[in-house]
């Protein structure tokens, strides 16, 4: 059984927008398979990795949590911002009817 080439040149090495809604789940999958053959042949030599599949797997599933997680963590500061802005605008706004509210 031949076995696919998964070896990446650094030069083909290239970082995609992995911003949920921007890069399609395919595409970013298939990066971190290339960047995990590339990082794990880097280390321990070339063909490590095509031998070492369960080794492949678990490294791009970690790269593929890192990304989620760096996702949440951008959703979350952004819903953060958002509500500093809404309770800002709100105590602004209460208290210019203040004065029309009690007098």
């Amino acid at each position: 059984m031949n076995k696919p080439d998964l070896r990446v040149e650094p030069a083909e090495r290239e970082t995609p927008d992995l911003t949920p809604g921007r890069a399609d789940a395919t595409r970013a999958a298939a990066h971190h398979l290339r960047s995990a053959v590339a990082e794990i042949d880097a280390v321990f030599g070339p063909g490590y990795a095509a031998q070492n599949p369960q080794l492949v797997a678990s490294l791009v599933q970690a790269s593929a949590i890192d990304a989620a997680v760096a996702a949440g963590e951008a959703a979350h500061a952004e819903a953060l911002d958002a509500a500093y802005k809404i309770s800002r605008e709100m105590g602004e706004t209460i208290l210019k009817l203040k004065p029309r509210l009690f007098g």
